[in-house]
């Protein structure tokens, strides 16, 4: 574990919680669908999700603050938050109607959209092509915005997070389209040998 710095350990103690914080998710799910809600999951949920919120923005400050960023921790930041975010959306959009109540649409162009992501990738690096990415606007009010939607039905802020789903959903519908024409153009670069070409964007 030599060279693993402080930011990244607060990382990986994110990526600790999400499993405990999964669990609740659904034993809270389920309750709703037995008409016999406990609250002590939603709770527990919440408090959870506020956690991981709080030690993503500590490890970013404590990062700049005392230039202790890495290359790990470049790269597992972002996959913690997402898998966060990924298991919140799929475990909350289900097909009870006695449920979180959010739409299952939502998670379905989520998904579809962070899959089609995965696949540029795979196809960029399978044919040799530059992969480096700098941050574009619409990933970041996407990942801001789907965030707010997790947060606003833990809250049981349902019509608020209904509101909120349907900006999310058209945001990250655009920033999908985005990423696509900048994967398309970088598929059409030479194939590269070295670090010739210059990043275009980073996925977030």
């Amino acid at each position: 574990m030599q060279g693993i710095t402080i930011p990244t350990y607060i990382t990986l103690f994110r990526m600790l919680l999400v499993p405990i914080y999964g669990w609740c998710v659904l034993q809270y799910g389920f309750s709703l669908k037995e008409l016999q809600p406990n609250e002590s999951f939603r709770i527990a949920s919440c408090t959870l999700f506020a956690i991981a919120a709080i030690s993503d923005a500590v490890d970013g400050i404590i990062a700049r603050i005392f230039n202790m960023r890495s290359e790990l921790g470049a790269y597992l930041d972002p996959f913690a938050d997402k898998v966060l975010l990924l298991t919140s959306i799929i475990f909350m959009a289900q097909y009870f109607e006695n449920w979180w109540q959010m739409p299952l649409w939502f998670m379905i162009i989520v998904v579809s959209r962070d899959l089609l992501i995965i696949y540029g990738v795979w196809l960029l690096k399978s044919r040799r092509k530059p992969i480096k990415f700098l941050p574009h606007w619409s990933g970041k009010f996407c990942t801001g915005l789907q965030i707010a939607v997790v947060s606003f039905y833990l809250l049981q802020w349902v019509q608020l997070g209904f509101l909120t789903t349907i900006l999310a959903s058209l945001l990250t519908l655009w920033s999908g389209v985005v990423y696509f024409h900048h994967g398309w153009t970088l598929l059409q670069l030479p194939s590269e040998t070295d670090d010739e070409h210059q990043p275009l964007f980073k996925f977030k």
